[in-house]
């Protein structure tokens, strides 16, 4: 493993750690996103998550969750945009960190 893959890695769980304790904290974090997967037509409800990766503050992207029987599993990440399109099909994000 070379130096920036580990310091991505780094990078990317303090970030999760920074994102779980958002979400504890605060809920209304986590924000809904409806998802139809086009290859089945298995339709389920998503959350967004702020995850922050240059500044504990400022969402970079948007890790995307399914519920997965008592857990959640993230499978990607979405930018800032895209996030906020998806979010807005299901209802108005009501956040500090999913913004225009």
């Amino acid at each position: 493993m070379n130096a920036n893959e580990f310091l991505a890695r780094q990078a990317i769980q303090a970030a999760e750690v920074n994102t779980r304790s958002r979400v504890y904290r605060n809920y209304k974090a986590a924000i809904p996103q409806w998802y139809r997967d086009s290859h089945s037509d298995h339709a389920s409800v998503q959350l967004l998550l702020p995850l922050c990766l240059r500044q504990p503050d400022k969402a970079d992207l948007a890790l995307v969750v399914d519920r997965v029987g008592d857990s959640y599993r993230g499978n990607t990440v979405l930018t800032l945009d895209m996030a906020y399109r998806n979010a807005r099909l299901l209802a108005r994000p009501d956040s500090d960190w999913l913004i225009p």
